[in-house]
């Protein structure tokens, strides 16, 4: 047997200090279209080209300094309003894609957030990024704690934070960066008529004072910038940093890549073949909405209404081996709520949404396909399989995360996949 003695009998295991870093702060980039351009439809671009800097761009932050119009008592933001404002973003070291969401960028954030951040993020900090799930269907204070929430919090305008983790799989590369030239982010901006209609939710629309005519809701930034945390390092540290760039130029980066893409069908039978993806898919996950693009009702919820079982095939695998059944109408939910735990288990996290919850305003269907290895490519492909009640037109969301291996040569900024 071997013997295990007290952690507090080893003399010479002492507290280590880490003081590589002298001095942390932020580098803030402003759109390089200006900000008197920000409130119109098309691209919002952040270009960082300082290549001596040390940055951490896993925690970097998009700051969004928001005003509200006509709003009034009856009317506000929906749940994760803002990044559902944007049609697409996309991240950029010089001319390579490194990641990008496209056309639902808003609704596979959603998505994703309800399961790699926590419980804790839904209760306190996840409100400076305009996190506030809500927990009943009406625009009404008294019962929907989400909605009440955002009236206090957002009132005639506020400051948001929203962390980059929130958009991009590449977050999970967590080095120091060096010598990258020309980062760029890009946010593809909604038309103002998309948006007024998208993101705000309400009994009714204030009247003009002659009462003659409503007065639109309307959301415009006054500031938006990128901030991203830069260091200075100490003297041993930033030797040991440059000693290595400087012996091999080169050095890999992997991640989990975030694919968007969506559908809109009515078929009670329906098989979707989920373009774009080029190698091993780790997680897919899939939601639903109704078309019901209508101001007084929530927009940012999903449903599962009339969906009766749901499965995917990669490659001829099916995930789960038997289709995932529900039935909301007898409140039978069981097999997509278990898929949910597991899938905020798989990445450390508690639950956010309880059974209900999940069931009434947030479905989202979760497949772990991670035992599968072939790449995405000849012929190879990822297939939603989907059966439902009824011809409703609905549309499908699906986020697919990918293997991503590249390697970065600082010599010549070329971005090169394994």
């Amino acid at each position: 047997m071997v013997e295990i003695f007290d952690e507090r009998l080893n003399l010479d295991n002492v507290l280590a200090f880490n003081n590589s870093f002298k001095k942390e702060d932020y580098y803030r980039i402003p759109p390089a279209n200006g900000v008197e351009n920000v409130n119109r439809a098309g691209n919002i671009t952040f270009r960082c080209n300082n290549k001596e800097m040390y940055l951490s761009l896993f925690d970097s932050l998009i700051k969004v300094k928001l005003n509200l119009r006509g709003i009034g008592d009856t009317m506000m933001l929906e749940h994760n309003a803002i990044l559902r404002m944007f049609d697409s973003v996309k991240l950029m070291f010089g001319t390579s894609e490194m990641e990008s969401l496209s056309s639902v960028a808003g609704e596979v954030t959603s998505m994703i957030n309800f399961i790699v951040t926590s419980a804790t993020y839904r209760d306190t900090y996840g409100a400076i990024s305009g996190w506030f799930p809500d927990d009943h269907k009406d625009a009404d204070k008294t019962k929907n704690n989400g909605y009440h929430d955002r009236k206090k919090f957002y009132k005639d305008g506020v400051t948001l934070m929203l962390p980059l983790k929130l958009l991009f799989g590449f977050t999970d590369y967590r080095k120091i960066m060096h010598h990258i030239d020309n980062i760029s982010l890009v946010l593809n901006r909604k038309s103002d008529a998309t948006i007024n209609e998208e993101i705000f939710f309400g009994t009714a629309k204030l009247r003009n004072a002659a009462g003659t005519a409503d007065i639109d809701p309307t959301i415009s930034f006054s500031e938006i910038e990128w901030w991203i945390p830069t260091y200075t390092l100490n003297l041993a540290a930033e030797t040991l940093f440059t000693k290595r760039l400087n012996d091999k130029k080169t050095f890999d980066m992997t991640y989990m890549k975030r694919h968007s893409s969506s559908v809109r069908f009515s078929a009670t039978k329906y098989q979707w073949t989920i373009a774009g993806i080029l190698k091993q898919v780790r997680y897919v996950f899939l939601a639903f909405k109704l078309d019901a693009n209508d101001i007084t009702k929530n927009n940012a919820l999903f449903t599962a209404k009339n969906i009766r079982s749901v499965q995917i095939r990669i490659n001829g695998a099916l995930y789960p081996i038997q289709p995932m059944r529900l039935n909301t109408d007898d409140g039978d939910i069981s097999e997509p709520y278990l898929a949910y735990v597991e899938a905020c288990n798989y990445f450390g996290n508690e639950c956010q949404l309880k059974v209900h919850e999940f069931r009434d305003f947030y479905p989202i269907f979760c497949f772990n396909t991670s035992s599968q290895t072939e790449l995405m490519q000849n012929g190879n492909e990822a297939v939603a399989i989907i059966e439902k009640n009824g011809n409703d037109n609905m549309e499908v969301f699906a986020l697919c995360l990918e293997d991503a291996h590249v390697n970065y040569n600082i010599a010549n900024g070329v971005v090169a996949d394994v």
